[in-house]
């Protein structure tokens, strides 16, 4: 007699490397592409330039955040749980997040022009613009309809415009303005893609004014705040030191460790994907009495893939910088190796990070990724002056591992649980994720 479907059909074998390939071909276009604008960037822009471009992307990816408010994971988890319909997960997560990306202008692209010269400011409002134009990206829609690899591909797709056009700017843009036309070419790639998703999945636009009018937003953005703070505190580890080094050290020397961060960062994207197509299966199990099984093995697959690509960022960095880059980025090389820690950590981290937010363990994982960018934080302020790019990179490592030890620690009783029962021809057991862990207080 049936037990109904397995909390692992989502992890078997072959139909987990079949959409890991598949994504991953989209994935690693995307990745290749990204890696392409950048050499095009440091080979057409000065290196004062180069290093504007990258201090605008990062504190572009905080505006990014704070408009999203931590919806991408509440979409998933809230349609899992209460099996909700897109049409109405999305209008309360467009509700919040226009009202949010409104409120990100104000707090970061009105400040820059008081704080930098026009040029540098410009450049950060253009960033910033196509960072929210993404509050529109259907990617959790996406994953829910079991369609991952198809919105990679559309985003390799938006990473192949963007290269052409930055391509375009630096050969063809006078002065100093090409850093400024690269920004304008971001906006609108991004838009470009939006549009398309929205038409790909035949949402009505209608959604965008209804949106506007609906309330509600203030309740979302209260259940959410754990899960914002949680991603807008992980975004320490990727984007603080840039922004600081910037600051401190200046946009020259920033260029060096902008690169060794993105090589990493294409890195870790592969653990990204692995993290999107085990969500919903993860999620599942917790739900289910196989979860501490689920979450084993889950685990076990990230750390391999992550091992395995951590390997492979400290072999090729060395070399690609040399090749693609010019003279003055070959520190980068060197270290993108060191930051090869940073992936294996991370692979492992985001499964740990997706089973305490899949128990409804917000305030653990909270704490976790807090304690990581107090951390990251603190060690930045005392190591990036006296060690210059190279105290970012330890920091970074350091402010990682600490974060994913305090995670697994927190789901240890899951991680250490004990293997269910097999019952036989008896019907499935089912629990909640309130009643895994009460099982194991």
């Amino acid at each position: 007699m049936s037990s109904g479907p397995s909390p692992f059909s989502g992890l078997e074998p072959r139909r987990l490397a079949r959409g890991f390939l598949r994504g991953n071909l989209s994935l690693a276009a995307s990745y290749a592409l990204s890696v392409a604008a950048s050499v095009v960037l440091a080979r057409g822009l000065t290196p004062d330039s180069f290093g504007v471009l990258a201090f605008a992307t990062a504190l572009a990816t905080y505006a990014g955040l704070l408009s999203r408010w931590g919806t991408e994971i509440s979409l998933v988890r809230d349609m899992v749980r209460a099996q909700a319909g897109r049409e109405t997960a999305l209008h309360d997560a467009l509700a919040l997040r226009m009202r949010l990306a409104l409120l990100s202008v104000l707090a970061i692209v009105a400040p820059s022009w008081l704080a930098f010269p026009p040029l540098k400011a410009a450049v950060v409002t253009g960033m910033v613009l196509g960072q929210l134009v993404l509050v529109f990206d259907l990617g959790p829609i996406y994953d829910m309809e079991g369609r991952t690899s198809r919105h990679l591909l559309f985003s390799a797709v938006r990473h192949g415009l963007y290269v052409a056009l930055a391509f375009a700017c630096v050969s063809l843009v006078p002065g100093t303005l090409p850093v400024l036309a690269v920004s304008l070419a971001w906006v609108l790639t991004n838009v470009a893609f939006v549009i398309h998703c929205w038409r790909d999945m035949r949402v009505p636009a209608r959604l965008v004014s209804q949106a506007v009018a609906r309330g509600g937003a203030l309740e979302l953005a209260r259940r959410n705040l754990a899960a914002f703070l949680s991603l807008f505190a992980h975004q320490c580890y990727v984007n603080l030191d840039l922004i600081l080094i910037s600051l401190w050290l200046g946009d020259r020397v920033l260029g060096p460790y902008a690169v060794a961060s993105a090589l990493a960062q294409a890195a870790l994207g592969s653990t990204g994907l692995l993290h999107r197509l085990l969500q919903r299966p993860l999620v599942d199990g917790l739900r289910n009495a196989r979860g501490p099984a689920t979450y084993r093995r889950c685990l076990a697959i990230a750390g391999a893939v992550s091992l395995l690509l951590g390997l492979g960022l400290l072999s090729a960095g060395p070399p690609v910088v040399r090749v693609l880059y010019p003279a003055y980025m070959a520190e980068a090389g060197v270290l993108a190796q060191f930051l090869s820690a940073w992936v294996c950590l991370g692979g492992v981290g985001g499964v740990a990070a997706y089973a305490l937010l899949g128990l409804g363990r917000d305030r653990a994982y909270l704490f976790s990724v807090l304690a990581g960018a107090v951390t990251n934080f603190a060690l930045n302020v005392l190591l990036i002056p006296r060690y210059g790019v190279w105290g970012a990179a330890w920091t970074t490592v350091a402010s990682q591992a600490l974060a994913t030890g305090l995670a697994l620690g927190a789901s240890r009783d899951i991680l250490l649980g004990p293997e269910p029962v097999d019952r036989g021809a008896g019907p499935p057991v089912r629990a909640d994720a309130s009643a895994i862990e009460a099982a194991h207080d």
